[in-house]
C-alpha cells in the first residue's frame, strides 16, 4: 500500500470491525498481525498512533479472552499449517525500528502472563537475550523484565518442559561475554536444577560449559557460576571430580591462576565447607607432578587460609593446635587432614 491514505483507511476499517458486535476479529488477527506491527514504523505519525491503538485493543482482548494453544501459537511460535512459518513476533524482535522492537517485547511480556497455553520457553529466551544488548534502554529493560517473568513461570511449570532446548540456549549464551545475559542464563540453570536436578546432571555438555564459564572476566559471573556448580555437584555427588577439574584448568594457564585462582578458591569456600575444600585441594596437589604449579598453588592456599574471611573459622581451629594449654581435637583433625 503505497498511499498513506489507503494505509490509514485499512487501519480504520480494522478498528471499526474489531468494535462491531458479532465479529470476532481475534480469529483473523494472526493474518493481520505482521502488517499492523510493520505500520508502527510508518513515516506518518497519525498512522503510527492509530495502529498502536488498534494493537493495544487487540492485546486487551487477548488478555481477557483466555485464548487457547492454537490461537497463541499462531501468534507466538508457529502457525498450525502443514508447512509452518516462523511466527510474527519472534521475527520482529530485532527489527531496525525501535518502536516495533519495544512493542513486540512488550507483547511477549504480556503473553507470558496469559494462562492456558504452553509457553515456548527456549524460543523466547533465545530471541529475548540478545535484546539485553539493544541500543535502546527501554527495549533492554523490557526484555530483562520479560525474562524474569519467564523464570517465574518456569518455576511453576518446569516439571514438564523439554530440557535440551533450554540447555542449548544456556550453552550458546555462556560462550559469549555479555555479563547480564550470562547472569540470566545462570539464573535459568539454577531454576532448572531446583526443579529437575536429577535430569540436569545427565547432560555433560552443561557441566563443561559451566566450568568454562569460570574463565569469564566478570567477578559476578564467576561467583554465580560457582554457586550454580556447587548446586550441580550436590545432585551429582562429584565434588572431588569437580574440584580436580578446576585445578586442572588453573594448572594449564599460570596467568589465569594468578588472576582468578584466589577468587575461585575463596568463592568455593563460601559455598562449600572450607575444610572440605582444602582437604580435597591438599590431596590433589600432593599428587601433582607439576612442581612449579604445586608450589604456586600452595602459596596461594596459605594466603587464603591466613587472610580470607571464608577460611577464618578453619584458621582458628588450626591455631588451637598450638595452644600452650591443651590443643583442641577438632583443630588437630583439620591439621592432619591438610
Amino acid at each position: 500500500m503505497n498511499s498513506p491514505y489507503t494505509r490509514r483507511l485499512v487501519v480504520s476499517w480494522i478498528s471499526v470491525l474489531d468494535n462491531k458486535p458479532g465479529i470476532d476479529m481475534l480469529e483473523y488477527f494472526p493474518q493481520l498481525m505482521e502488517g499492523l506491527f510493520l505500520l508502527l514504523s510508518d513515516e506518518h505519525r497519525e498512522i503510527r498512533v492509530e495502529t498502536d491503538d488498534v494493537l493495544q485493543s487487540f492485546l486487551s482482548e487477548i488478555k481477557s479472552s483466555e485464548p487457547n494453544d492454537t490461537i497463541m501459537n499462531s501468534m507466538v511460535v508457529f502457525a498450525t499449517r502443514p508447512h509452518p512459518q516462523v511466527n510474527v513476533l519472534l521475527n520482529l524482535v530485532h527489527h531496525n525500528d525501535r518502536f516495533i522492537r519495544h512493542t513486540v517485547v512488550t507483547w511477549i511480556y504480556e503473553f507470558v502472563h496469559v494462562t492456558e497455553w504452553s509457553i515456548p520457553y527456549a524460543r523466547l529466551f533465545r530471541v529475548l537475550l540478545p535484546c539485553y544488548a539493544d541500543s535502546e534502554k527501554e527495549v533492554q529493560e523490557k526484555a530483562q523484565a520479560t525474562c524474569w517473568e519467564l523464570l517465574k513461570s518456569l518455576k511453576k511449570n518446569g516439571e514438564t518442559v523439554e530440557l535440551m532446548p533450554l540447555i542449548e540456549v544456556v550453552c550458546t549464551v555462556l560462550s559469549k561475554n555479555h555479563r547480564d545475559q550470562c547472569l540470566l542464563c545462570l539464573d535459568l540453570v539454577n531454576v532448572l536444577l531446583e526443579i529437575r536436578g536429577k535430569d540436569m546432571i545427565t547432560v555433560p555438555e552443561l557441566r563443561n560449559v559451566l566450568i568454562e564459564t569460570l574463565k569469564k572476566e566478570n567477578d559476578d559471573v564467576i561467583d554465580y557460576d560457582l554457586r550454580v556448580l556447587v548446586k550441580y555437584v550436590q545432585y551429582s555427588q562429584e565434588l572431588t571430580t569437580f574440584i580436580r577439574h578446576i585445578l586442572k584448568m588453573l594448572e594449564q594457564d599460570e596467568q589465569y591462576l594468578e588472576d582468578r585462582g584466589c577468587l575461585i578458591i575463596r568463592t568455593l569456600c563460601k559455598y562449600i565447607n572450607s575444610e572440605q575444600v582444602f582437604q580435597i585441594l591438599s590431596t590433589t596437589i600432593s599428587e601433582s607432578e607439576n612442581k612449579r604449579f604445586a608450589s604456586l598453588f600452595v602459596q596461594m592456599m596459605n594466603v587464603i587460609l591466613l587472610t580470607a574471611d571464608e577460611t577464618a573459622e578453619m584458621c582458628k581451629k588450626l591455631q588451637s593446635c598450638f595452644a600452650p594449654a591443651q590443643p583442641k581435637p577438632e583443630g588437630q583433625q583439620v591439621f592432619n587432614s591438610l
